[in-house]
């Protein structure tokens, strides 16, 4: 399945995930960015539930030269060794997080498709936005979240997300861990294993476990304390963003139990952008479905 498509209305390239919570880019159709052919998003709508990831399928064949028919992303959830987009140079990756409604949208101009194969380049190139127009500012953390998972050789470079103490896709992410005392933490984008117990569901408010704790000593004997854990109060959002919030969450604990009955060396872990409550330092809070993304991991 693919997960990359480019709008032909903005000239932007957008990974499947981002759809069910973007709305804005329902007009314009959707081409292949190696070869201009027509592309069809699937389960991508938002307003059901669907058992299968958002992508895109292909509406006929991909040129012969398009260079998405190598190797490419395999699964929106899981960047691997031969997706690594290290060689690819700098400035090819978002460095600006802007949700769609402060952002004024621009327009680049659009390219042959042979050209615009020609500087994709390889399969490599074609993981990761091009330096182009609005291509260095995302719209949702999926992009940026996966060029830090892509290319390691590049976090020095600038990423700007608004209210994140980072300046860099280094100082801008980092993981959660355990801790022996709960503290206030910099807002940053972080990231952690899930668990795949129950989601707790009070209406449009859902809670999701994560697998880093506090442990808890008491004398001589240490044991297992509090989970962090992330809220989506979802009262505000769009019913098509609640929908494709609560479907997300509930395949992505799955999808956890599955592996960790497999006994998979892989983990589903999210990376989010929310605040930390102001009274249990536990809890973090997320407000906007497009602060938050699933990839799958190596387990720690």
């Amino acid at each position: 399945m693919s997960e990359l498509a480019r709008n032909r209305r903005t000239g932007s390239v957008h990974v499947a995930a981002e759809l069910p919570f973007s709305p804005e880019l329902d007009d314009g159709g959707w081409e292949c960015p190696g070869c201009g052919i027509e592309m069809i998003p699937v389960a991508a709508s938002g307003d059901r539930l669907y058992k299968v990831a958002p992508h895109f399928r292909i509406h006929g064949q991909h040129a012969e030269h398009c260079s998405t028919l190598g190797p490419g992303p395999g699964g929106s959830s899981s960047p691997s060794a031969s997706e690594d987009a290290g060689d690819a140079p700098p400035g090819t990756f978002p460095r600006k997080l802007r949700l769609a409604a402060d952002r004024q949208e621009v327009v680049p101009e659009r390219e042959p498709a042979a050209a615009s194969a020609a500087h994709v380049g390889s399969p490599k190139a074609a993981t990761a936005p091009q330096p182009h127009g609005s291509a260095s500012v995302a719209g949702t953390l999926h992009r940026i979240a996966e060029s830090y998972l892509l290319a390691p050789e590049h976090h020095g470079e600038p990423l700007e997300i608004d209210g994140c103490e980072g300046s860099s896709y280094e100082t801008c992410f980092r993981r959660l861990k355990n801790t022996n005392r709960p503290s206030r933490l910099p807002r940053l984008v972080w990231f952690a294993e899930i668990q795949f117990r129950h989601i707790l569901r009070e209406g449009d408010v859902a809670e999701l476990t994560l697998s880093p704790l506090q442990w808890i000593r008491n004398r001589s004997v240490v044991r297992p304390g509090p989970h962090y854990r992330i809220r989506f109060d979802m009262v505000p959002w769009t019913p098509r963003r609640r929908n494709a919030m609560f479907a997300e969450l509930e395949r992505r604990r799955v999808e956890q139990q599955e592996l960790h009955h497999a006994e998979a060396e892989e983990r589903v872990n999210i990376f989010f952008f929310g605040r930390q409550d102001g009274e249990d330092a536990m809890l973090f809070h997320v407000e906007d479905p497009r602060l938050v993304c699933f990839f799958l991991l190596p387990k720690v």
